[in-house]
């Protein structure tokens, strides 16, 4: 029988109202209708403990290669999405060993200084060399050739010089054309006073024609000293 809290009268029991007053019986009176909560685990068992599980090598390869891909993804997102500049280069001298010109190539082409003498003594004067390949179907007429020599400060140093090819027949080729320049050293003292430095070479400006059209720029570089005297001061 449950005891009514409000009336004191007793009903039958699974009884949710009271059947003399009609109030609800009290929260006690309804324990039929509620679950009965598992006792808690005795002293050394541990059957009800849940204990964390340990991941498997596959879940543990996945979190290490997300831990590695996933910043380079970002990575290279940003680099697709940041606009990308390019740091300009120091422009090089133009040196071309063989430039070639409607198919006509100089080959073999160098530079040095030649000792010469004079009616005042010796002269070291700039000087280029260099071949007339013909690589067209027919023979070639009329090619002209000129140097200008200048020191290092950029100062043109005598005239221009400059040396003809009559023709030069197909597949063949022709020369050495030898293009000399007219101002050098005067004395072995001056020559090597320039020797010694780098910075003291003179270059050269190479320019062709055909007939008698305007001279075209052909290649420019350094005039190079003679090896026995880059040995002399340590050059190679």
């Amino acid at each position: 029988m449950l005891t009514c809290s409000h009336c004191r009268s007793t009903n039958p029991k699974g009884s949710l109202f009271c059947t003399h007053c009609g109030k609800p019986l009290e929260q006690g009176s309804a324990a039929p209708y509620l679950n009965a909560i598992s006792p808690g685990p005795t002293v050394g068992d541990t059957s009800a403990i849940q204990f964390p599980k340990r991941p498997t090598t596959i879940q543990a390869f996945i979190v290490v290669l997300a831990v590695m891909v996933v910043p380079l993804v970002l990575a290279f997102s940003v680099s697709i999405l940041r606009p990308h500049t390019q740091s300009p280069t120091a422009a090089s001298p133009t040196v071309a060993t063989s430039p070639s010109v409607g198919g006509i190539t100089t080959t073999n082409l160098t530079t040095t200084w030649e000792e010469t003498t004079s009616n005042s003594g010796g002269l070291w004067i700039p000087q280029v060399s260099f071949n007339v390949a013909n690589h067209s179907a027919s023979s070639v007429a009329g090619l002209s050739f000129s140097a200008r020599f200048s020191d290092e400060k950029g100062v043109i140093q005598g005239n221009d010089v400059s040396s003809s090819v009559d023709s030069v027949p197909a597949g063949l080729a022709r020369g050495p054309v030898f293009l000399r320049g007219d101002v050098g050293f005067t004395s072995d003292t001056s020559f090597l006073s320039m020797v010694v430095s780098p910075a003291n070479d003179w270059r050269y400006d190479l320019y062709y024609r055909s007939g008698q059209e305007n001279w075209k720029p052909l290649t420019s570089g350094t005039v190079e000293i003679p090896a026995q005297y880059k040995r002399m001061f340590g050059g190679s």
